[in-house]
């Protein structure tokens, strides 16, 4: 019996986790970015606010990669399943 980590289900509700999780933090960088650019408080306030938008914006990324990683892991069990 498979072990629950190589499960197709697993690989791909994780990848879907991933990325939903991609596109919630991607979301909210560009919300904070928006913010940043939005002039109402101090310059120095404001470029901490871009660096946390710039931080959020590559984390997302970082995660976006990783779940699409898994669904193509995902993607080749089922591949080789039915071989």
């Amino acid at each position: 019996m498979a072990s629950v980590s190589r499960s197709r289900f697993f690989r791909g509700c994780l990848a879907l986790f991933f990325m939903g999780t991609a596109l919630i933090v991607g979301c909210y960088g560009v919300l904070v970015l928006v913010e940043s650019f939005d002039g109402r408080g101090s310059s120095v306030g404001n470029s901490l606010l871009f660096g946390l938008a710039l931080f959020f914006l590559g984390l997302s990324s970082i995660v976006l990669i990783v779940g699409l990683s898994n669904w193509r892991l995902a993607q080749s069990s089922r591949e080789d399943a039915g071989s």
